[in-house]
């Protein structure tokens, strides 16, 4: 997505979330992997401000990621999905979260719900999640996600 694009959708997600007890800083990022990897190495050291990803990106593609660091080295969120004794389906909530749709937006508030249930089976999450969307009267992005889902696997 274009840099304003990114800047939008940064600005509804918050300057910060948390994920199993890691803060995230919530940054524009360059898109593009080999962009992404020299922007984040570079990060530690920076003084982030929404234009920093400019300077890194090759193709003018920018992407919205959580980011942490202790000063040296920094998590994405996409490492820390690695880090969960995890199913395909929490990965795909994960990858989906960035997105500007729907989905992306019900797996966004996945990753700063407190409540939901990592740690349960594929099943009891998309219960969670079939629970949460009628409480939102909107059952099918429910349906959605799992449409989705079921092309990812």
């Amino acid at each position: 997505m274009k840099h304003n694009k990114a800047l939008q959708k940064k600005i509804k997600f918050g300057e910060n979330f948390t994920e199993k007890n890691v803060l995230f800083k919530v940054v524009i990022a360059p898109n593009k992997t080999d962009d992404f990897d020299n922007f984040v190495n570079e990060y530690p050291s920076m003084v982030y401000i929404d234009d920093s990803a400019k300077s890194f990106s090759t193709n003018d593609d920018f992407r919205i990621c959580g980011l942490w660091t202790d000063g040296v080295n920094v998590i994405s969120k996409q490492y820390l999905r690695a880090t969960y004794n995890s199913s395909n389906l929490k990965n795909f909530i994960i990858d989906c979260s960035g997105e500007d749709s729907p989905v992306g937006v019900l797996s966004q508030d996945r990753l700063t719900d407190e409540e939901f249930p990592w740690n349960v089976s594929e099943r009891e999450i998309l219960n969670y999640l079939d629970f949460k969307t009628s409480t939102m009267h909107n059952s099918n992005i429910s349906k959605k996600l799992k449409e989705e889902y079921s092309r990812y696997k």
